[in-house]
């Protein structure tokens, strides 16, 4: 594995776990109990999925690629596979969060939906 392509692949982690604890962190805690407990529980189901899709691509690309073992194959595939099913459950938990309290609007929802209007008024 190359060193910029494991550069960019740490990068992309990062990233993501960041982004999920943006995007799920809110509608995590809101199903969580109160107390300091609930806000450890709600980080942890927010960067599980992809913390599990991080580690899956590592084991695949450090391990099994250069040893050509296929159980570590595997053992990556599953761990990989486990952490998109997760994060189809996260998404799955935002969606119902979102239909129960509806984000305010913002630039961000401005446009899509000025877009949507433009697209339906033709």
């Amino acid at each position: 594995l190359s060193i910029s392509l494991l550069l960019v692949l740490i990068i992309n982690v990062v990233l993501q776990l960041l982004a999920s604890i943006k995007l799920f962190y809110p509608a995590m805690r809101s199903a969580s109990p109160a107390g300091s407990l609930a806000v450890i529980l709600a980080v942890v189901a927010s960067i599980l999925p992809s913390s599990l899709q991080g580690a899956g691509g590592g084991i695949e690309g450090y391990f099994a690629e250069s040893s050509f073992k296929q159980w570590q194959h595997l053992l990556a595939f599953a761990i990989l596979l486990s952490g998109f099913l997760m994060l189809d459950a996260a998404f799955h938990h935002l969606a119902a969060f979102n239909a129960l309290h509806p984000p305010a609007a913002s630039p961000a929802t401005a446009l899509p939906a000025a877009i949507a209007w433009l697209i339906n008024s033709m």
